[in-house]
């Protein structure tokens, strides 16, 4: 991430929270000409350690938010904008052959699993993961070259989707934790257009009707997320299971992600065992990847 984009990040970041820069400067107690030129993108030795903490800070970020925000500082210095020599060329070719491979293997997972980038784009789920979510048509019948058509979060708030029917009581609690994985997620993107498009898009709440509202919920949610949950089964008849992901790989493209669910006791995972036996061996595309817009 240059310069420009970090200061992009740090301005959409205080926006969402309906601050002017006077303000971020209040709550960062940084002077205003700071706040000022990081948001410009100037003074490349300007983003020292203590007031990226400040930054951080003010914003309001959890732990693991601030995790992603020093990583997306953590490229910042003097010849920032220049590619190393040494990065290596890799081909669309070369990439494509990679999710190939990817999807390959994910396909043998015998638990429900899914593969995202960095937007929270779908770009591929395995055959246990298709069965269990049962996507509805109208989910489905979607121009796949619109804005967040295999995004997670139009799976999760969309007025057509199963996902609020799925989770049940728990409805709320869950959608509040995947925007907050959402934005932690896309830390390191939200200088782009795509990004920009994508909020958008997610913003019109005649389609996504609680998105603009949980949002907002989660922006000013005090709890922390410094360490993953995991339920300790109280029931063995329970259907209980952990979200968990991991980075897959990391391309000149973008980053690939892995998520899946993993049971936490027998019943569940017997469970996960019959939707294996039942959907078998393979995955479904979605997004492409690479994506020429995501550049």
């Amino acid at each position: 991430m240059n310069l420009f984009d970090f200061g992009t990040l740090v301005s959409s970041l205080r926006l969402e929270l309906g601050w002017t820069q006077s303000e971020l400067s209040e709550q960062t107690d940084l002077p205003l000409a700071v706040i000022s030129n990081v948001e410009r993108g100037e003074r490349r030795g300007l983003l020292k350690d203590n007031i990226l903490i400040k930054l951080a800070r003010g914003l309001q970020l959890t732990t693991l938010e601030r995790r992603e925000f020093i990583l997306a500082a953590s490229g910042l210095g003097e010849n920032n904008n220049e590619e190393p020599e040494d990065n290596p060329k890799i081909s669309n070719m070369e990439i494509e052959a990679l999710v190939n491979d990817l999807a390959e293997r994910v396909g043998y997972l015998a638990m429900p699993c899914i593969v995202t980038d960095a937007y929270c784009d779908l770009i591929m789920i395995n055959n246990s993961a298709q069965l269990y979510y049962h996507p509805t048509q109208s989910m489905l019948k979607v121009d796949p070259g619109q804005v967040g058509a295999y995004n997670q979060m139009r799976y999760v708030f969309h007025a057509d989707s199963p996902f609020r029917e799925l989770q049940g009581p728990d409805w709320e609690k869950a959608s509040i934790a995947t925007l907050r994985f959402f934005r932690r997620r896309t830390m390191r993107v939200r200088a782009t257009r795509y990004f920009s498009d994508l909020m958008a898009h997610f913003r019109n709440e005649e389609e996504y009707p609680y998105f603009n509202r949980f949002y907002k919920r989660m922006l000013f949610d005090l709890q922390d997320d410094y360490f993953h949950e995991i339920q300790i089964p109280r029931d063995e008849k329970q259907f209980l299971y952990t979200d968990l992901s991991t980075l897959l790989a990391s391309t000149p493209a973008g980053e690939l992600y892995l998520h899946y669910q993993a049971p936490l006791n027998k019943h569940t995972a017997d469970v996960f065992a019959d939707l294996y036996r039942q959907a078998g061996v393979g995955v479904v595309r979605y997004s492409q990847f690479p994506d020429p817009r995501k550049n």
